[in-house]
């Protein structure tokens, strides 16, 4: 597998889409970013990136919510993307349209001409994803290791720069303590293999949100469409390739995506590396930048196919969104990417494929309606001694209607 091919087919796109840094070049300082992006393989054809996403923010277990993105770390924003360009085709394959762009899915042949319609990949299509420095989690634990060890002083200087709020979150936080099996970000760099929650940093207020190694792994096992799109392509989607750029261990990387979930994975990932730099990863910018290099403070999404073009985020609401007098965000301040929009606009389109949807009202009923998905899901939760600890948000975040 042409590591550097994959790596260049979602930069060339990246560039293409118009990402703009907070702080660009000539600022006094430079803000850094991972991407990752989808590319789609098709026989006879050139490699196709379908969907891109960037970031490094989640927020925090208070903050979250069902209106916003609540993980907007780039390879969790990528997979949503994804997910819109698979539900856009669904929509063309059950409208009798012709793609336009990319077309990897095909409909499942049924004996009844009113059943419902379901759709696949095609046996012709494999699907890579490029990242531009190793997973967050078990996946990128030795390659951050030695840097955390040598920054041992950066928690006591950040905890008198705090606020009262966020030291009483993060205080509150450290007694609950953990498990064995499900550790704090970057808590414990000798425990390998174990579950871990975001963020890596000890001095940022707790999130629910799993790593984003844990998430690829266990998309490997139930498949990256998700509960509500498996009712229309029941088929787990799963990745041929993870191609990873800075970072990259492919001891700990074949640890965490494969080996961990050995006994459940639909496909074995191959686990290749890049030579190809991104002009916005923190390596490359601490080389070539003489300012300081921060974070940046929004993410970016895009999918093949979609009429609006990439989208930023901030704080998991469109860039720009701003509450009302009462003090409540509009609802058009939601990402095309939050549960409520991808919900209505997947109620639309399983309405086309002729699926009953008047019994699913509220989100958390059409997810359980997945039978097969959460089947595959609790089963992995079930019995791999991994897997068994996982935490996850609050389920209470699935249980609106889209009248919300």
């Amino acid at each position: 597998m042409d590591g550097d091919a994959i790596a260049q087919t979602v930069l060339d796109r990246f560039d293409r889409i118009g990402y703009r840094p907070a702080h660009p070049p000539g600022s006094k300082r430079r803000d850094w970013t991972c991407v990752a992006g989808i590319v789609a393989e098709v026989a006879g054809q050139p490699l196709t990136c379908v969907a891109i996403g960037t970031g490094l923010k989640c927020l925090n277990r208070d903050s979250a919510s069902c209106e916003t993105v609540n993980d907007s770390h780039a390879e969790v924003l990528c997979r949503r993307a994804f997910r819109r360009f698979l539900l856009e085709q669904v929509d063309l394959l059950a409208s009798g349209k012709p793609a336009k762009w990319c077309q990897i899915l095909e409909p499942v042949s049924s004996e009844q001409a009113d059943e419902p319609k379901r759709f696949r990949i095609r046996s012709d299509v494999r699907l890579h994803m490029y990242i531009s420095q190793a997973p967050c989690g078990d996946g990128s634990l030795e390659s951050l290791a030695d840097h955390v060890r040598e920054q041992g002083s950066v928690d006591a200087v950040s905890e008198a720069n705090r606020t009262e709020h966020k030291r009483a979150l993060i205080h509150a936080a450290a007694a609950e303590g953990g498990s064995a099996g499900l550790v704090r970000g970057r808590n414990g760099f000798d425990m390998v293999g174990v579950l871990r929650t975001k963020p890596g940093r000890n001095d940022a207020v707790p999130t629910c949100s799993h790593s984003c190694s844990d998430k690829l792994a266990q998309w490997q096992c139930v498949g990256l469409q998700g509960a509500l799109l498996s009712i229309l392509i029941p088929d787990p989607i799963v990745l041929a390739s993870v191609v990873v750029g800075d970072l990259f261990n492919p001891t700990a990387l074949e640890r965490a995506l494969v080996h961990r979930v050995a006994d459940h994975i639909v496909q074995v990932p191959a686990i290749v590396s890049t030579r190809v730099a991104f002009a916005y990863s923190q390596q490359w910018l601490q080389s070539t930048e003489s300012v300081p290099v921060v974070s940046a403070p929004h993410s970016v999404a895009w999918w093949l196919g979609s009429d609006k073009g990439a989208e930023n985020t901030v704080n998991g609401r469109k860039q720009g969104a701003a509450p009302g007098k009462d003090g409540t965000f509009a609802a058009k301040t939601r990402s095309e990417l939050s549960m409520p929009v991808w919900f209505a606009r997947w109620l639309e389109v399983a309405a086309k494929a002729r699926h009953d949807t008047s019994t699913w009202s509220r989100y958390s009923d059409a997810k359980l309606a997945a039978v097969q998905y959460q089947a595959a899901k609790a089963h992995l939760r079930r019995e791999s001694p991994v897997f068994v600890h996982w935490g996850g948000n609050r389920a209470s975040l699935d249980d609106f209607s889209i009248t919300q």
